[in-house]
């Protein structure tokens, strides 16, 4: 059982960190003055993993605190 919880904890911290950067990561590319429609694609790709990290994280957060 402790072996599976710390496994689970590594995997959240993962998310969090992918997250982050992800999140970083559309920042920088909506910052800069290049716009095109492969920027827009990156934006978008770059915000639904993001998204979707952040969702796992928040997975584990509320699986871990019931």
């Amino acid at each position: 059982m402790e072996n599976s919880l710390q496994e689970l904890n590594q995997l959240a911290t993962l998310a969090g960190l992918l997250g982050g950067f992800g999140f970083t990561a559309i920042i920088q590319l909506l910052s800069i003055e290049r716009k095109g429609k492969l920027i827009t694609a990156t934006i978008i790709v770059f915000s639904t993993a993001t998204l979707m990290f952040l969702l796992a994280l928040l997975m584990f957060v509320l699986t871990f605190s019931a």
